[in-house]
């Protein structure tokens, strides 16, 4: 997810659907010094499972499609960069456009917003979803397979244009 980013430069960076942090620690390696990062899940148990693995690291229990209440409230207005493992396809439509919209408002002018799925391009499902989130978020400037992961993922990552 992060590799080929040039994070020089980043203030703060916020993680959905962290689970027991599997990309966190990967996420928060490529981060520069100074730079904060804070993850978001839902589950209870595994934002336990997450501090237990990475105590170092800031969760918070919360909906996704609240971030961008949680993240004003921990002080955080504007974010460089949100990096997503959460399960788009599958949520309603309304949830995923309060997710995206809140990621929206969120992320500062020139912004990145990476997402892992399992939905490849050539599948219509995989081409709605990456509109979507182009839609919600601006254009997406990559998008690659990650052919090593079982099973097998995408990473595609989106841009706010800067107004």
């Amino acid at each position: 997810m992060v590799r080929g980013i040039n994070t020089s430069g980043w203030r703060a960076v916020v993680e959905l659907g962290s689970g027991t942090g599997a990309l966190s620690g990967v996420l928060s390696e490529a981060l520069p010094p100074g730079c904060r990062f804070l993850a978001v899940e839902r589950s209870a148990a595994l934002v336990a499972e997450f501090r237990a693995r990475w105590p170092d690291l800031e969760v918070v229990e919360g909906d996704a499609a609240e971030v961008g209440a949680i993240c004003r409230m921990r002080g955080m207005p504007s974010v460089d960069a949100i990096f997503s493992a959460l399960p788009l396809r599958l949520l309603p439509e309304g949830v995923q456009d309060r997710v995206l919209g809140g990621a929206s408002h969120l992320l500062a002018p020139g912004g990145l917003f990476a997402q892992v799925t399992y939905w490849p391009r050539a599948l219509a499902a995989g081409r709605e979803m990456r509109e979507r989130v182009s839609a919600r978020i601006g254009p997406i400037e990559s998008d690659r397979l990650v052919a090593g992961n079982t099973p097998p993922a995408w990473v595609f990552r989106c841009v706010r244009p800067r107004d």
